[in-house]
């Protein structure tokens, strides 16, 4: 690492701090943080952090930090990517894995809101736990805007989508 800073070079650890940073300064990053139950300001080990909002780009990505939670996000990701081309040619449908997303491709007309009410497995030591969680489903984006209802509140959910599909204004498809 000394090296890298004698020869001029920025860091690791600096530039995932500068995502963190522009994520943390971003409303719409902000918002899609708390779509997925993370702090909305980018202190977790995993966040989305915009990519690309100049002349009407919405391009937002996902990254993981260093930590030993990160790291594992990370390594199942790739895991998942590496297998796509063999679970498709057997026929069996994975959710986009993607770690950049094209807001502005997005057509917002579509947004929905689900309850997923459910009871946590029960185990030897513990009685299953009901939950309830929000979940957004958004054509064109995968199935991950999923948070607890002890983290996230369906109101503010449906005002940071709004302010989401307001600033990223997306496509409006003919049905």
């Amino acid at each position: 690492m000394e090296d890298e800073i004698k020869k001029g070079k920025t860091p690791n650890f600096a530039k995932s701090n500068n995502k963190r940073d522009l994520a943390k300064n971003d409303v719409i990053a902000q918002a899609l943080n708390y779509s997925v139950g993370v702090p909305e300001d980018a202190q977790g080990p995993n966040f989305f952090y915009p990519i690309d909002t100049t002349a009407g780009k919405c391009i937002y990505g996902i990254t993981s930090d260093d930590s030993q939670m990160g790291q594992f996000s990370q390594s199942i990701l790739g895991a998942v990517e590496s297998m796509m081309p063999i679970l498709n040619s057997a026929g069996i449908q994975v959710p986009n894995t993607s770690t950049t997303f094209d807001l502005s491709k997005v057509d917002f007309s579509t947004t929905a809101y689900y309850k997923k009410n459910g009871v946590t497995p029960k185990t030897k030591y513990s009685a299953g736990t009901p939950y309830l969680k929000y979940q957004v489903k958004v054509d064109g984006l995968p199935d991950l805007f999923e948070c607890d209802s002890n983290v996230c509140n369906l109101e503010r959910l449906q005002r940071a989508w709004k302010l989401i599909a307001k600033t990223c204004v997306g496509i409006k498809k003919p049905f």
